[in-house]
């Protein structure tokens, strides 16, 4: 089998045969600037020379002199059976100096207010798990061999018409799946019309935002909240009105005392994210009274509700709406994971086309063959097993780390919510989370402080503690490990 080329055509090289300079060192220079500045980085495999003297009608001699000559000034690195790659080890100072030009001439570019809106927001790119980073599942359990075998039977002999670009609403026998879900773990009212596949609850949120209101327009967010919503509102230029979280959830008083005419609330009712409250049944009614009188919307976030450790999870919000004033929003990254990129809005009837249409303005769908598999693993009964077996080991990790915690801080305070994958660690008024939750990272230990939730200044100090992915001997180590970096900083 023939080695695969680096890349198809070598664009912008032009070689000059009526010059008195040598092709074989135009060819050098060419590459030779070409790292200098940055255009071939460190590793950078160059294609054969073979490919280089076809494309450029050259003798391959020529394009060997030129090569060789670069390899010999330590520009590039050869290896027998590998190919030729750009070192790792640059000879020439210029790299460093264009590198720094670079740099000041991007400082210098102005973008718009949008951008400077998604730049500022608090929202977290890493994906790594050490312990205890909040909203990562356990994906060691998953049962990834009937994932496999789903995922076979599609791509075996896949039908053409699922290749192609499909509705926007997204793929439909998952949206039966996922109705039939949520009418009976979630007590959604729906139809699979009423549901659109999306790519996780960020997305959603995104859209939801560019919809239901415009730029100026306020908006209600718990706070401290969760930062993905905080990031697609602020994006969407919209003036966020942070509602203070008591024992019962959003305080819906406080809401109408400072924006009565609020475009609509955002609540995470079932287990409000991250300080864990389970709104009442009486803030929820009252909260849907508002948007009912007020002609506004609720988006409801129902992140992680599966996971629930004492009783049944609690029914929806969207349930006891009767005036189609709820936007529900659902995703996998927590009860599955989160590189799949599924999840889900139940919208009301009157508004399918509009989030459909802006489904497609947004990237076209999402990829038919994970909705495919998805589908099959909902109908044929795993997902419901794999979700009673992680609430069981969920709710292990859960009573073993309030445990340790307990008896190794016993005085600290400790925010107890009996469902999801995290927990909040207050601490005393003498330590900055934010401080403290730096030298824990140092440490290997990816607390997250709880006022980076918030916007403003009133809360407590807290780190947010997730156990989802962190087993018991972690749990056991991570605990000893943050009790005595944190006692360093006790007075």
């Amino acid at each position: 089998m023939a080695k695969q080329e680096s890349f198809l055509t070598i664009a912008g090289i032009s070689l000059n045969k009526d010059l008195e300079l040598p092709l074989y060192k135009q060819l050098y220079n060419y590459l030779k600037e070409g790292i200098l500045c940055g255009r071939f980085s460190s590793g950078f495999r160059l294609p054969s020379t073979r490919a280089f003297a076809n494309e450029l009608k050259l003798s391959r001699s020529t394009v060997l002199l030129s090569i060789e000559q670069l390899i010999a000034e330590g520009y590039l690195e050869s290896y027998v059976g590998k190919g030729t790659f750009v070192s790792q080890h640059l000879p020439d100072l210029k790299v460093k100096t264009f590198q720094q030009k670079q740099v000041s001439l991007n400082t210098a570019i102005k973008l718009s207010n949008r951008a400077d809106a998604f730049i500022s927001s608090r929202v977290y790119d890493n994906s790594s798990t050490p312990a205890f980073r909040p909203g990562i599942p356990e994906t060691n359990e998953f049962p990834f061999k009937i994932w496999r075998r789903l995922l076979n039977k599609h791509w075996r002999k896949p039908e053409a018409k699922n290749l192609f670009y499909g509705s926007g609403a997204g793929y439909l026998p998952l949206r039966q799946e996922i109705s039939n879900y949520l009418k009976l773990a979630r007590g959604v009212k729906c139809s699979a019309e009423q549901v659109i596949i999306v790519n996780g609850s960020q997305q959603a949120l995104q859209i939801a935002s560019y919809l239901l209101a415009d730029a100026n327009d306020q908006v209600w967010i718990e706070n401290p909240g969760y930062t993905g919503a905080q990031a697609a509102f602020k994006s969407a230029m919209l003036k966020m009105v942070p509602i203070a979280i008591d024992s019962e959830g959003l305080s819906v008083k406080t809401a109408i005392s400072k924006a009565p005419k609020a475009k609509f609330a955002y609540v995470s009712p079932s287990h409000q994210y991250p300080m864990g409250v389970i709104m009442s049944l009486a803030r929820r009614l009252e909260l849907l009274e508002w948007a009912r009188a007020n002609n506004s919307w609720i988006l409801e976030d129902d992140y992680d509700s599966e996971f629930r450790f004492k009783g049944q999870p609690l029914a929806a919000l969207q349930g006891l709406d009767q005036a189609n004033s709820v936007v529900y929003i659902g995703s996998f990254s927590k009860v599955l994971f989160p590189a799949l990129r599924l999840g889900y809005v139940v919208v009301p009837q009157a508004m399918t086309d509009a989030f459909v249409k802006a489904r497609l303005h947004f990237d076209r769908g999402s990829p038919w063959i994970n909705q495919m598999v998805l589908a099959d693993f909902i109908a044929e009964g795993h997902f419901a097993r794999h979700i009673r077996k992680m609430r069981v080991i969920y709710a292990q990790r859960r009573e073993l780390l309030i445990s340790l915690l307990a008896d190794l801080l016993a005085e600290f305070e400790l925010g107890s919510s009996p469902a999801g994958m995290h927990l909040v660690l207050y601490l005393p008024a003498n330590l900055n989370d934010v401080v403290v939750a730096k030298k824990l990272k140092e440490n290997g230990i990816e607390a997250f402080p709880l006022s980076n939730y918030s916007l403003d200044d009133s809360h407590k100090m807290g780190l947010v503690l997730g156990y989802g992915a962190v087993d018991e001997h972690l749990i056991i180590s991570g605990v000893k490990k943050m009790v005595s970096l944190i006692k360093e900083y006790e007075i």
